[in-house]
């Protein structure tokens, strides 16, 4: 009955270790899909004439 008792505190333990592993890895890889967004995603900053490079044709039309 003892050991019974002990092996059911032991699986207790065992979850609440595992539950936090769990949470522990689901926040790694938020900061890394976050990272990689940062990194190869699109940028929020511009350039001034951004997207103007390639006109003369169109300018040259009008």
């Amino acid at each position: 009955m003892k050991n019974e008792l002990a092996l059911k505190q032991r699986i207790a333990e065992l979850e609440k270790l595992l539950a936090q592993k769990d949470a522990h890895i689901a926040a790694l890889e938020e900061r890394w899909r976050l990272a990689q967004q940062k990194q190869f995603g699109k940028s929020a900053e511009g350039f001034v004439g951004d997207g103007e490079l390639f006109n003369e044709v169109e300018e040259i039309v009008e």
